[in-house]
């Protein structure tokens, strides 16, 4: 978690300074928001220490407004091999979690979302993701209703 400083005082998407870090991975500001700083030099150490087989990065976040837990994916063209690639790891999830919804799955990084660490991250790992699970319900296509998301459904 990198805002705890914010969540202790009631914040769920800023730090203790009020800004939103997942929007802040473009340009980092060290004495304001030194955790993004820190994630980056993490992601370049352990890119080198694995010499380069460092291929996933996961965002975790919660969503207020959407159903079921959906991930955004890399953005690639069609033709490149990692076009693909990024669609197996949430095709399985899908295939192993009804909470999971494939379909409500995007893959692109659009205009405003340059700045969060998923982008800024795929510079140098292949298979960015940010996971998004709904704060509030997921719809069971099994049982064809909406569930509440609760502690024993994590278990």
């Amino acid at each position: 978690m990198l805002n705890p400083d914010g969540v202790v005082i009631g914040n769920f998407r800023t730090s203790l300074c009020g800004r939103d870090l997942n929007r802040t991975f473009k340009m980092s500001n060290d004495f304001l928001i030194p955790e993004v700083k820190t994630l980056k030099e993490l992601v370049l150490k352990l890119k080198a220490e694995y010499r380069g087989r460092l291929i996933f990065f996961l965002d975790l976040h919660g969503h207020s407004v959407k159903k079921n837990v959906f991930l955004y994916g890399p953005e690639y063209e069609i033709w490149e091999a990692n076009y693909y690639k990024t669609r197996i790891f949430p095709k399985i999830i899908s295939n192993k979690s009804d909470m999971f919804r494939y379909y409500s799955c995007l893959f692109r990084v659009s205009e405003f979302k340059k700045s969060t660490a998923r982008a800024v991250v795929l510079r140098n790992v292949p298979h960015c993701y940010t996971i998004e699970a709904s704060t509030g319900f997921y719809y069971c296509p099994i049982e064809k209703k909406d569930i509440p998301f609760t502690p024993a459904k994590w278990t």
